[in-house]
């Protein structure tokens, strides 16, 4: 079972310190990340039926 999908940032690519919840209480397959116009674009199969995409403002990620 792959859950929850969660989402992590590292300013050094070491010590990862900020942490935030992006899904879960189901099924979660194949993520993609891309950066686009200001915005982080989380993809993700929902049980192999649905396919999700998550939009999150790069500068809500301080507030992680």
């Amino acid at each position: 079972k792959r859950d929850p999908l969660a989402l992590s940032i590292s300013g050094d690519g070491l010590v990862f310190t900020k942490m935030g919840y992006l899904a879960g209480g189901r099924h979660v397959d194949y993520p993609h990340v891309i950066e686009h116009g200001g915005y982080l674009l989380v993809a993700f199969a929902s049980a192999k039926q649905t396919v999700e995409v998550l939009k999150i403002k790069i500068s809500d990620l301080d507030n992680l």
